[in-house]
């Protein structure tokens, strides 16, 4: 017999970023899911995008997957039917600790290892 909620759908908090150089799906030490979508959120193409992606990872059809709320908002709730949560948590996976949400951002790390920020130059006049 199956679980609860699995013919209803597991109900998801996602936060998408649209506009992202890599597509890809991680989950956040409070049990959200980070979503990086390369559609720009206009017409919705990122939610569509967003919807997709989320089927792959998953293994399910697209339209098992679909937005609640949120649609005009970054932060969005999906449910997702035909997967348990210990399927999702499977297959989506947390960051490492310590590792920063984008790789190659403004962070980088000293010769000693250290996480640092880069500093803005001042422009020069003159």
């Amino acid at each position: 017999m199956p679980e609860p909620g699995f013919l209803d759908g597991i109900i998801l908090q996602v936060w998408v970023t649209p506009r992202s150089s890599q597509e890809r799906l991680t989950r956040l030490k409070d049990g959200r899911i980070k979503a990086y979508v390369s559609a720009p959120a206009e017409s919705g193409r990122a939610n569509a995008r967003l919807v997709t992606l989320l089927a792959d990872r998953l293994g399910v059809p697209r339209d098992a997957v679909q937005i609640v709320a949120g649609t005009s908002h970054p932060k969005k709730l999906v449910r997702v039917a035909g997967r348990t949560e210990a399927e999702i948590e499977e297959r989506i996976r947390p960051l490492p600790s310590g590792q920063p949400l984008k790789p190659g951002g403004r962070r980088w790390r000293d010769r000693h290892g250290l996480v640092r920020r880069r500093r803005r130059r001042a422009a020069r006049s003159g």
